[in-house]
């Protein structure tokens, strides 16, 4: 298979993945909207990676994924996306960052219901704390983040020739709190449930979620006193 024609095949698959979200998980849904999706064979890029904007995806390893460990690395990504995870290192050293924030993430992932791959980095007895908690806990030898490992920090990679589509850019992750917040309302119009994780983070914007069925109503009682 050429390389074109696996990235066409890659992104025909992630972006059924999306779509079917909307119907059984619609905040991951509409969260996954607010991201490109953008299959490459790139050395660069041996699973994938986000620069906040898009998901950058292997081509070659997506097709040699079953459909649950696929929509595992997009929901995955599109969780660094949503939770900051890259703004919100600040220093911190980067080995012991992207075991946190991968916990972060699988945690929140597996509350949701989607299957966590063998291997990847779940700490069970830290379910539900922040990436700056686990950071602080983690021992000094760090655990292997698998074969399902993706890339951060992309303004670190050393420049070499590769996959065009492969363009990170630097400002991706601003106006993602906004972004969580506008995907949370539009769940909730649906019904969707809300990870306690994007709870947190949205009651920090001081922009509470209006119940589906209170939006509903005033839409309703609006239209009848029109």
């Amino acid at each position: 298979m050429s390389p074109e024609a696996a990235k066409n095949q890659a992104r025909t698959l992630c972006e059924a993945d999306r779509a079917a979200w909307l119907t059984t998980q619609p905040f991951l849904a509409h969260l996954a909207l607010q991201v490109e999706i953008v299959p490459v064979v790139d050395p660069r890029v041996p699973t994938a990676a986000t620069d906040g904007r898009s998901v950058f995806c292997s081509a070659p390893f997506m097709l040699g994924l079953s459909e649950a460990d696929r929509r595992f690395v997009l929901a995955h990504e599109v969780w660094h996306c949503a939770l900051s995870h890259i703004p919100r290192r600040e220093g911190r050293e980067a080995l012991r960052w992207n075991v946190a924030v991968d916990h972060e993430v699988n945690a929140l992932l597996q509350d949701e219901g989607l299957i966590v791959p063998k291997g990847c980095i779940l700490f069970s007895q830290w379910s539900g704390l922040p990436a700056e908690e686990v950071y602080e806990r983690l021992p000094p030898i760090l655990v292997d983040r698998g074969r399902f490992a993706d890339l951060h920090g992309l303004d670190e990679l050393e420049v070499l020739a590769g996959d065009p589509d492969f363009c990170p850019v630097a400002d991706g992750f601003a106006g993602w709190p906004e972004r969580l917040r506008m995907a949370a309302s539009a769940a909730a119009l649906q019904g969707g449930r809300v990870p306690l994780a994007a709870g947190l983070v949205i009651k920090r914007l001081g922009k509470p979620i209006l119940p589906w069925r209170d939006v509903l109503a005033r839409f309703v009682a609006g239209r009848a006193t029109a």
